[in-house]
């Protein structure tokens, strides 16, 4: 036995890969103790330390599935339904208060409450009363061409989008744009804040008053 086959048991993510000397003192010790005590006994105490120690895999790539909606939701609000995604027979959402991102379920997931880190299941549909998000998408606004960046701010890797006397924090915008794989060409301003469209989801970043 050795570290590839406790990264394989690793239910978290089995393409993990050991490179750090925590992982490579965790193979040694495996080499030591292989032969003083029964196989599936050492996995035991092996895979968990090895979900601790091993590098977590780039986050550089656009998010698919709930992994997507993850970032939107909130993390122990008192507000409890926003520390969820919520889905409806045809929509998924997720929210903080501060940002939100709409999509569509095609009938590949249960509607009710999820957890946004194992995307489990946790309630159904009437554990609460989720906002009304929709009402976002008919309040007026008005198209505005970032394409040439000029509305945009660049500090290092994180950007900012200034418009109407408002300032977007930075770190909401770059969630929105991992999460659509790159900011679109338009965005949509009313008085709530500003709404991104890209490749069938909706992200927007503002005052939800949720």
């Amino acid at each position: 036995m050795n570290i590839n086959d406790i990264a394989r048991e690793s239910i978290l993510n089995p393409k993990w890969y050991a490179q750090s000397t925590a992982t490579e003192a965790l193979d040694d010790i495996i080499k030591r103790l292989s032969g003083t005590m029964p196989e599936d006994q050492l996995l035991q105490l092996a895979v968990p330390i090895y979900r601790k120690i091993a590098p977590r895999p780039s986050t550089s790539k656009k998010p698919t599935g709930l992994a997507r909606f993850s970032p939107f939701a909130a993390k122990k609000d008192t507000r409890y339904y926003l520390n969820c995604i919520y889905i409806t027979e045809d929509s998924i959402v997720a929210s903080d208060g501060a940002t939100l991102l709409f999509g569509s379920n095609a009938g590949e997931y249960e509607p009710g409450y999820y957890d946004p880190k194992v995307r489990l299941l946790l309630h159904d549909r009437h554990w609460a009363i989720y906002p009304d998000f929709k009402r976002l998408f008919a309040t007026p606004s008005k198209i505005i061409d970032i394409s040439d960046g000029s509305k945009i701010k660049h500090d290092g890797e994180l950007i900012t989008i200034e418009y109407g006397g408002m300032q977007f924090n930075q770190l909401y915008i770059e969630r929105v744009k991992k999460a659509l794989g790159g900011l679109p060409d338009t965005a949509k301003a009313s008085d709530l804040g500003l709404m991104f469209e890209k490749d069938g989801f909706i992200a927007f970043v503002g005052r939800l008053n949720t």
